[in-house]
């Protein structure tokens, strides 16, 4: 009876909404201080928390924001990437009007050798010769090619959902880095450049019973490299945090795209 009593009681109902304002309060501070932190430095590595929410691969956008980046040419763009709408929203954000592309990197080559940066760009050249066909000569092409390289190990998407369910499982408390090579070529003068992006991705424990939900029923999953599905809310909820900046992870460094779009006009 006396802990039914207190469990009514004011001081009750002030504990728990003290404790949830709190930590409404530690949240919104955390990420002030973040998004501060890029703010001061735009050019330094975006290191982020994600905080739950819904909304998908839009909300982390909106709220980690990738800064608006005019286009640097008004020369047409066909970009080609391993997911079409990742990088859609992404063109979207910066206001950019260009032909958006999926690229099947695991199908263009037998296989790539080398460090991860060189075999990125293996793939992102392999991409180009796809993307060139039936292109206008005047335009240019850009080619964004993402792996996953964990632990000295390439991974690209997975082939079953057992060999997904085994690369989940394996990032727990550990870091992936997602690789992303970039070749822009412009199709007049025969110009190219090449840059890579790297993002470290931190995850905290994977759980085996959500990992089973996540690998049979989210098809995303089987499209991504290393199964790195960053739209899913069950992969957002066990990433710790993210260093590097969002366009990297999402297989669209779009500062190094802009960058090396300069070098070739």
């Amino acid at each position: 009876m006396i802990v039914c009593s207190w469990f009514r009681s004011r001081e009750c109902v002030f504990l728990v909404v003290s404790f949830f304002t709190l930590r409404a309060a530690y949240r919104f501070c955390c990420l002030g201080l973040l998004r501060l932190r890029h703010l001061m430095d735009p050019d330094a590595p975006l290191l982020f928390l994600f905080f739950h929410h819904q909304g998908g691969i839009r909300r982390i956008l909106s709220f980690h924001g990738i800064q608006a980046v005019s286009c640097p040419t008004s020369l047409p763009i066909v970009l080609g990437c391993i997911n079409s709408r990742y990088a859609r929203i992404i063109m979207d954000e910066m206001g950019w009007n260009c032909t958006v592309r999926d690229l099947e990197i695991d199908k263009m080559i037998a296989a790539a050798d080398g460090k991860p940066h060189d075999i990125a760009l293996q793939y992102a050249s392999a991409g180009i010769e796809a993307l060139q066909v039936g292109v206008s000569s005047s335009s240019l092409i850009v080619s964004c090619a993402q792996i996953v390289d964990f632990r000295n190990n390439t991974r690209l998407k997975p082939e079953s959902q057992e060999m997904a369910h085994s690369f989940l499982s394996s990032y727990t408390d550990s870091v992936v880095h997602v690789v992303t090579g970039v070749l822009v070529k412009n199709m007049a003068t025969g110009n190219s450049a090449t840059g890579v992006g790297v993002a470290g991705v931190y995850f905290g424990k994977w759980h085996d019973d959500r990992l089973l939900d996540l690998v049979s029923k989210r098809s995303g999953v089987m499209e991504a490299p290393g199964a790195l599905y960053f739209e899913d809310k069950d992969v957002q909820d066990h990433v710790d945090y993210i260093d590097g900046p969002i366009g990297t992870t999402l297989g669209v460094p779009i500062e190094i795209v802009c960058k090396l779009i300069s070098e070739v006009i």
